[in-house]
């Protein structure tokens, strides 16, 4: 019974209908109180109403029951972030990522919160990191379009280079983001980590 009202809810979250979600999500939370997805939904719901504490609350109710629910920790980050607590957002991405380096979704993420509070640098690196985890990710693209341009770039990233004279083994975008900078003249942006 708690398996179906939480489908239901999400069914309907998904289908724009978040008033209607709430009361078979909170069901499913009252049948099954100690599984981390049902209260992650309702924070998911609530994010999508923009009740940012609320969904706050929820997430940080999961994270009790289960502290390396990594959706958990990338929804909380966002509504951190709504509500202005940037630095406590850019943790809780970054506790995300440590949890599950190859997420592409927290690594961009983080670069679009990182931009937001102009950390520029920084945002570049994060959202070539999720290029190179999801090479069709849309987003990234779209971002680091943004962040070239607010910057100045002399040239415009549409798409990441599969090889590059300049790419080692291990760390092809990174070592790539550094060239491009550093032909930019920025070589303190080049060597920040």
């Amino acid at each position: 019974m708690g398996e179906f009202q939480l489908r239901l809810g999400i069914a309907l979250q998904e289908a724009g209908q978040n008033a209607e979600a709430d009361l078979p999500l909170r069901k499913a939370l009252e049948l099954q109180p100690n599984k981390p997805r049902r209260a992650h939904a309702l924070g998911v719901g609530a994010l999508r109403a923009q009740q940012f504490e609320q969904a706050l609350q929820h997430f940080e109710a999961v994270l009790r029951l289960a502290p390396t629910y990594e959706p958990a920790h990338i929804n909380r980050a966002l509504a951190l972030c709504e509500v202005g607590r940037f630095n406590d957002g850019l943790a809780a991405y970054q506790r995300a990522i440590d949890l599950s380096p190859d997420n592409a979704d927290a690594w961009m993420r983080r670069a679009s919160a990182l931009f937001a509070r102009g950390l520029i640098g920084e945002a570049i690196r994060h959202a070539l990191r999720a290029v190179h985890l999801a090479p069709g990710m849309t987003d990234a693209h779209v971002l680091l379009g943004k962040l070239h341009g607010s910057k100045g770039v002399w040239m415009r990233l549409t798409s990441v280079p599969k090889c590059s004279a300049h790419a080692s083994a291990n760390r092809p975008y990174e070592n790539f983001q550094a060239v491009m900078l550093e032909r930019r003249g920025d070589i303190d942006a080049a060597k920040s980590p």
